[in-house]
């Protein structure tokens, strides 16, 4: 692999418990049933130019750091069906973590209790956060309403997300909000009669349950 000075593209399926040697000149990875890897702890310099990093059916991965916090180019960050995964699990200096994430995919992932502090880094630069599928998340950070940038936000499959987080100015440049399965949620988010409606009623396109709530002009 080390001969291969221009690779960009890297997808890896295997079954040592480390990630293997990597170059310079990668900017997407791509981790499929790696169901050994544990921990990503060695950061190999090669790794540093990632933009984006996909992590599919790991069943054995816990914690992704130190390794992601050496990824300060990260732009687009998808995590998927990784049971054991606990995305708190961060070292003490979480704060010299500075990514620029663009695209936030969370979907699968049983132990996310929460959104990551973490993520908060990210307030200028992110434009769509999906979360899909995180049965035993109970709330969205409180400092969700300021990530200025937010263009879509989809949250599917949450039932234990019971509303969305105050702020006094919410989201100002969301352009699309959709919510399915989260019946609390819902709930409050319906037209005039919800508790969150006045959070999101700026939106241009709102789908609630699979209905278009709002529907933007094309």
């Amino acid at each position: 692999m080390r001969y291969m000075i221009s690779l960009r593209l890297l997808e890896i399926t295997t079954k040592q418990k480390s990630l293997p040697e990597s170059l310079n000149s990668l900017q997407f990875l791509s981790l499929v049933q790696c169901g050994n890897i544990e921990y990503l702890s060695e950061v190999k310099q090669g790794y540093m130019g990632l933009r984006m990093l996909v992590i599919g059916d790991c069943e054995g991965l816990i914690s992704l750091f130190p390794f992601l916090k050496c990824l300060t180019l990260l732009e687009v960050l998808c995590i998927d069906n990784c049971e054991k995964l606990d995305l708190t699990k961060v070292e003490d200096n979480q704060e010299e973590f500075t990514p620029s994430i663009r695209v936030l995919i969370l979907s699968r992932l049983p132990q996310l209790v929460a959104v990551p502090q973490w993520f908060k880094q990210s307030t200028r630069t992110l434009q769509h956060m999906i979360i899909r599928g995180c049965p035993s998340l109970t709330e969205l950070p409180e400092w969700l309403p300021n990530l200025a940038s937010l263009k879509l936000l989809q949250i599917f499959g949450c039932p234990k997300l019971s509303s969305l987080p105050e702020g006094k100015l919410f989201l100002p440049s969301l352009r699309f909000f959709e919510i399915w399965e989260c019946p609390e949620l819902s709930r409050r988010c319906q037209p005039e009669m919800g508790e969150d409606w006045h959070k999101i009623a700026h939106v241009s396109t709102i789908k609630i349950d699979n209905e278009f709530i709002k529907q933007a002009d094309n």
